[in-house]
């Protein structure tokens, strides 16, 4: 959400200096994974602390998760970014819509605890996707890429592709809307 709206925080800028327009995306997007993945260490010590027996041979495979994740979320980040500047209403509605696909991801609850007439919509949101293959990996011990994460990965990189194009095909148009 801080990244969709980095272009028109730094417009006076992108008005003054020639720098590449993406890089304020981006700066945004890792300043803001960095500091989630290191609220996501401690979690992890703590629930290890709790007792909870975590899978600690799955972490390079939760890399690779981590590391599409990004990717989507750097090309949804470029998308929306492009489109807030044409669009200034998304940034009222971008908050709303942040928060209820927060709760329709099973975050903070397991499918399983869903009716099952219910539990099928709930794949529908790709995020769930993710969430799974870290749960797959935590605490099923799942170490090897499988075919989930090849479609995660494939889901990231057209992301990206769709996100880095709209971003191109808007750029150019900042200053005048800004």
């Amino acid at each position: 959400m801080r990244a969709a709206g980095s272009i028109r925080q730094y417009g006076s800028l992108i008005s003054k200096v020639p720098v590449e327009r993406s890089l304020f995306v981006w700066s945004v997007l890792n300043a803001t994974f960095v500091l989630h993945l290191l609220g996501y260490l401690v979690v992890l010590s703590v629930i290890a602390l709790l007792g909870i027996d975590l899978q600690w041979v799955a972490i390079p495979h939760l890399i690779l998760v981590l590391a599409t994740l990004y990717l989507f979320g750097l090309g949804l980040s470029l998308l929306l970014a492009g489109c807030q500047v044409f669009i200034r209403d998304l940034e009222q509605l971008l908050p709303i819509l942040f928060t209820l696909w927060f709760f329709l991801t099973p975050i903070i609850y397991a499918p399983q605890l869903l009716p099952e007439s219910v539990r099928g919509y709930l794949y529908l949101n790709p995020i769930t996707w993710w969430v799974e293959e870290v749960r797959a990996g935590l605490l099923g011990g799942q170490w090897a890429p499988d075919a989930t994460l090849l479609g995660l990965g494939l889901l990231s990189t057209l992301m990206l592709v769709v996100g880095a194009w709209v971003f191109q095909r808007t750029s150019p148009f900042f200053e005048d809307f800004l």
